[in-house]
This record gives structure tokens, C-alpha cells and sequence, in this order.
């Protein structure tokens, strides 16, 4: 277990190696004893990525164990990644039809733009979405702004 604090909060981290948990203390102190624990939820949305850590956390109680809950894999992960090696892209001077090639493939024989400019459209998209990325930085991934 692993105790940092601020002027508001104190931070547990508790770990079994694998799976870590994290507590949010806004009242008392884990370090003078025994607390009363409270959840609060707020709003439905919120409630979802919180399931799997609260089913270790009540593993953690009743067996001293964590459970080895699988998270589901964020759904932005894949678009994300693409748009990080747009970033790389346009940080070495790729052209948008360097970047097409790249991430659609199809080298000399693609259509570019292509049919209905589907192709241009798509890395369009995630040029904008690579310079929103940059210019907001990981708190806008982390908030889920990006």
C-alpha cells in the first residue's frame, strides 16, 4: 500500500503486482485506523468504468485478493494509436497522401483521393484529430476530450 496525500485528499494505491486499485480518501486518514468506506456515484455514465474496480475492491475484502477482473479495452484505443502515428507523420513532414499510403495502404496503385474522396475525408479527420491531440495533450485523452 502506497500513501500520498494533498491539502484535500489522500491517495492509497494498493497493489498485489498485477492489478492495482486506487482510493480516494476526502475525509480521515487510512493511516490512524480503521475507516468507514463510502462510494459515491455521480451520474449513470460514471458508473460503468467503475465496476471492475469496485468488484476487486470487494474481492480485496472478502478474500484478501484482488480479483483478476478483465476491463473491457477502450474502444478509442485503436484510433487513438492511428492518430499519435499521424502526429509522427506531420511532425516529419508527410504529406497527406504519405499518411493515406501509410495508414489505408495500397501504396502506387491507391486511388488517391479515391472514390467519393472517402480516402482524403479519413485522414483529414484524423490530421484534425492529431493537432487537437497535441495541442490538449494526455488530459484530453485521460478527460476523453480527444
Amino acid at each position: 500500500m502506497f500513501v500520498a496525500r494533498d491539502t484535500n485528499t489522500e491517495y492509497v494505491a494498493i497493489s498485489d503486482g498485477s492489478v492495482s486499485l486506487r482510493l480516494d480518501v476526502i475525509s480521515g486518514s487510512v493511516c490512524h485506523g480503521p475507516m468507514m468506506i463510502e462510494h459515491r456515484l455521480v451520474g449513470i455514465s460514471a458508473l460503468a468504468p467503475k465496476i471492475p474496480a469496485l468488484q476487486n475492491f470487494i474481492s480485496l475484502c472478502r478474500t484478501g485478493k484482488m480479483a483478476r477482473w478483465r476491463e473491457p479495452g477502450d474502444p478509442r484505443l485503436a484510433r487513438l494509436i492511428s492518430t499519435l502515428r499521424v502526429l509522427d507523420a506531420l511532425r516529419d513532414g508527410a504529406s497527406q497522401r504519405d499518411i493515406g499510403t501509410v495508414l489505408i495502404g495500397g501504396g502506387d496503385e491507391i486511388d488517391w483521393p479515391g472514390p467519393g474522396d472517402s480516402n482524403r475525408s479519413y485522414v483529414r479527420r484524423l490530421i484534425a484529430l492529431a493537432r487537437r491531440m497535441e495541442h490538449l495533450g494526455p488530459h484530453g485523452i485521460l478527460t476523453r476530450k480527444i
